[in-house]
């Protein structure tokens, strides 16, 4: 007589699947999202600004400033069918973004053991695993970004009786950046969660996953990522990546993982793959190698496209809603941060400690610190997104900004009584050549942050000033 026990059936799947790398542990997301972060190890938790952080840490969202979809499919060991799919919307008040993860496996032998103690196959049956995420967050300091990730899980195969169960947790995850070129991250999964529950009553637990991450952007093309991860009732293991940009289209990547091979065992598994850029399309490849199980071992593409057209959040429109009819918009010449009125303001720290207190048609200090603030948060998220005709555009538009605010501030000293002594030449040419010092020291120092382009336009300003300091030379001789 055929004997088709729930625990007997669970028990086989369960030991089926153990050799995928147990793929239908109930957080299939420790898989991967999008080939890029496969490709770098899965050491993501530092990241922000792409889709694909949303499966790892939600908080990452929060830099997408367009409409993007997202994609992948393998045939995972050849027999696991593994698909992805997102989407992130942002909008003045944060980013939302909705995920799937499923994975499925098909024609999986159904077996009883009959009278003689023989094992038979009297069927197949189907086996999925999904989490469905819906995720937000927002960068509520100019410094750090949060995010939370409400997820759905259901698995299971509908051939069994009471073999399907479903449950819901939390994610919770935040990205602080400590200085230009180094970022933090921290993201707990499944922190809340009901556990998934089996139509046949049985309830399992779902393990807590803590990731810490940092990412090291030396300069404009490497990227450094390490991650460190615990999961409940596993030893800290640890994730490796780097990112070289050869080209703005085109990165190389290498990264390794570290797995779980029993309590206080483990080995490295090793992956590598390239990123292509074409217009508002990213498309990703990874080659993950498992060096356990050869045949683990698999290929990965997916694709994530922007459509800045749906965007929430727009620079130009931002531009036109904060200077429209506030700041006089005839053409300032390029070298006005060196006249005595104003001095030069080359970021938004010494823009802080430069503009006076002054209101002008309108124009307040605060309003030009909160635009700058504003066009430098998306220069970043440009620059890592490896949009460089964006950044370009928006660099233009804060030193265009910044100009008029300083000539804004020297019509202002204009009409005021003739009682005030112009400031003499001798002090126009020693602000010049204090000036001339402060270009020298930032050209030094985006050398050596490897930027040719911030080099180029630093030397451009610092000739224009040299040239003016000349002028006024010959004046003083006179």
């Amino acid at each position: 007589m055929m004997r088709r026990t729930l625990p007997v059936i669970l028990l086989a799947v369960l030991l089926a699947l153990a050799a995928n790398q147990s793929l239908w542990a109930v957080d299939i997301s420790r898989l991967g999202g999008g080939a890029r972060s496969i490709a770098v190890g899965k050491a993501y938790t530092g990241v922000s600004g792409d889709i694909n952080s949303m499966f790892i840490n939600p908080s990452g969202l929060s830099d997408v400033n367009t409409f993007e979809i997202s994609s992948m499919y393998v045939n995972y060991a050849g027999d696991i069918a593994y698909t992805m799919l997102g989407a992130a919307y942002p909008t003045g008040f944060g980013v939302f973004g909705a995920g799937y993860l499923g994975a499925f496996s098909g024609d999986l032998a159904f077996t009883t053991e009959e009278g003689t103690g023989r094992i038979a196959s009297v069927g197949v049956f189907n086996y999925s695993s999904s989490i469905m995420s819906l995720s937000y967050a927002v960068r509520p300091l100019e410094k750090l970004s949060i995010g939370f990730s409400g997820k759905y899980y259901s698995k299971g195969s509908p051939q069994v009786d009471g073999g399907n169960g479903s449950g819901m947790s939390l994610d919770i995850g935040a990205v602080y950046d400590l200085n230009d070129n180094l970022t933090f991250g921290l993201s707990g999964q499944n922190l809340l969660n009901t556990g998934i529950k089996w139509d046949g009553g049985i309830t399992e637990p779902i393990p807590y996953d803590l990731r810490a991450g940092l990412v090291f952007v030396p300069n404009n093309r490497l990227t450094f990522m390490l991650d460190g991860e615990k999961v409940q009732g596993s030893d800290v293991l640890l994730r490796a990546g780097v990112e070289y940009e050869l080209r703005k289209e085109l990165s190389f990547r290498i990264g390794a993982e570290q797995m779980q091979l029993g309590r206080g065992s483990s080995y490295w598994n090793y992956s590598g793959g390239v990123g292509l850029k074409i217009g508002e399309m990213e498309l990703d490849y990874a080659y993950y190698r498992d060096t356990l199980v050869a045949e683990n071992s698999s290929h990965f593409i997916s694709v994530s496209i922007g459509f800045p057209a749906i965007a929430s959040v727009k620079p130009k429109e931002a531009v036109q809603k904060v200077i429209t009819a506030e700041v006089p918009t005839e053409e300032i010449p390029a070298v006005t941060a060196v006249t005595p009125e104003a001095e030069p303001v080359m970021s938004v720290v010494e823009e802080e400690k430069e503009v006076p207190e002054r209101v002008s048609s309108g124009l307040t200090q605060q309003k030009v610190r909160d635009y700058i603030n504003l066009l430098d948060s998306k220069i970043k998220t440009y620059k890592a997104k490896g949009n460089t005709a964006k950044v370009k555009e928006l660099r233009k538009e804060k030193q265009k900004t910044i100009n008029r605010w300083n000539a804004a501030q020297g019509r202002q000293v204009v009409r005021k009584p003739a009682a005030k002594k112009a400031p003499s030449v001798t002090i126009e040419e020693k602000k010049l050549k204090n000036y001339i010092k402060l270009l020298n020291s930032k050209i030094k120092r985006y050398k050596a942050r490897g930027d040719k382009v911030k080099v180029r336009q630093l030397q451009i300003e610092r000739q224009r000033a040299v040239d003016k300091w000349q002028e006024v030379r010959k004046r003083t001789k006179r």
